[in-house]
Order: structure tokens, then sequence, then C-alpha cells
């Protein structure tokens, strides 16, 4: 079975109900009583404070349920601004969605930065296209969601999955 996008984002940011440090990924305490601050037990400082999937908050946590809402909202907004682009409605849906995964973890505006990328999408130069990812910043900093990207754009398949949950 051909994994969706939503659950392709989910798999790659995993899923956490309570707030951790998105730099670090320890949980993340609050210090003193509801002042707003939080530390981190690895001492790691500068993280924001995120919980589900890749959502940054301030609070408690979330049930898987909102996360996945929250998912799908933020998609969407991704979805929307990425419709104004020609070079990305060209392509075939499961490239688009890598795209789309890559807007979801740095923005739309990270993923315009990558215009060796964007110039091989335009010319279908795949391979090319995939290169552009492998010798990124971004692959040193996400190697296995980089190389899974890099992949979908050169074969135009997303991944097979077996889809029997969530991470978690």
């Amino acid at each position: 079975m051909t994994e969706r996008l939503d659950q392709m984002i989910a798999r790659h940011e995993g899923f956490r109900a309570t707030v951790y440090c998105d730099r670090c990924g320890h949980a993340l305490k609050p210090q003193g009583r509801g002042n707003g601050r939080w530390w981190c037990k690895a001492g790691c400082q500068g993280g924001d404070l995120t919980v589900g999937h890749g959502q940054r908050v301030d609070g408690d946590g979330i049930t898987e349920q909102q996360a996945l809402a929250l998912l799908d909202e933020r998609i969407q907004a991704i979805l929307d601004e990425l419709a104004v682009t020609d070079w990305y409605l060209k392509l075939d849906i499961r490239r688009r969605n890598a795209i789309t995964d890559m807007a979801y973890t740095m923005g739309v505006a990270g993923v315009l930065e990558f215009k060796g990328m964007i110039a091989a999408l335009e010319a279908q130069d795949w391979e090319r296209a995939r290169n552009e990812v492998l010798l990124s910043k971004w692959h040193t900093q996400a190697p296995m969601r980089a190389a899974e990207i890099a992949r979908i754009l050169e074969a135009g398949v997303m991944p097979s999955v077996q889809l029997s949950g969530r991470p978690s």
C-alpha cells in the first residue's frame, strides 16, 4: 500500500503527546509555576516547545487526534502557499508530496531556497533534483528524511509502508 502525504510527515516527525525541545528532543519541564519558562534536562538552550507531529506550542500537550487535525491544517496551508508556483503544479502528485514534506519541516520559504533543485524539477531532470537535495545542508541535518525525499524526487514513487498504526 502506498503511503499518504500526512502519513509520511507524521512518520518523519513522530508523535509526542507532551512538549519537548525541538533542538535536542528531550522532554521539557516547566520552570517555576506558570511563568511560561521551560528547562531541558540536556541543558540545551534555544529550542522551541514542540508537541504532536512537530507542532510548536506552549502548554501541557494534546491528543494524537488533535495533532492529526493540526497536521492536516498545516499541510493545507502549505499546499495553498505552494499552489501559486507553476513549477510545483506541474509536478506529479508524488513529487508534489515530497516537496510539501520538505516545506513542512523548513517552510515554503526554505524550499524556495533550493533553486538548483527547482530548476532541475522544472527541467524534469529527476537525477539532478535528487542530487541537489543530497548535496544540501538539510541532508546533513535530516539525512534519512532528505534521502527519502531525494529518492521520491528521482523515481516519482512514494515509499510503501505498513499502515498498521501511527508513529509513537
